[in-house]
């Protein structure tokens, strides 16, 4: 799991709950040097518009971040 960023995720959130402090933890954005919608955008032929709406770039979504939520 350290190979994909899990374990050192799981690292951070485990030092932060030990310190008191919360995270908020961004699943998705618009920037793009930091991936987010344009990535699913040219990936799938979408809009920001029409990526809340587009079945292929939803399922593409959510098995990216599922694994963060299922922690």
């Amino acid at each position: 799991m350290f190979l994909l960023g899990i374990g050192r995720l799981d690292y951070v959130v485990s030092a932060a709950e030990a310190k008191g402090v919360k995270l908020v933890l961004p699943l998705l954005n618009n920037y793009n040097d930091l991936g987010g919608i344009n990535v699913y955008n040219a990936a799938f032929g979408s809009t920001h518009t029409s990526f809340y709406t587009d079945a292929k770039s939803q399922a593409a979504c959510e098995s990216t971040t599922s694994p963060l939520l299922y922690l």
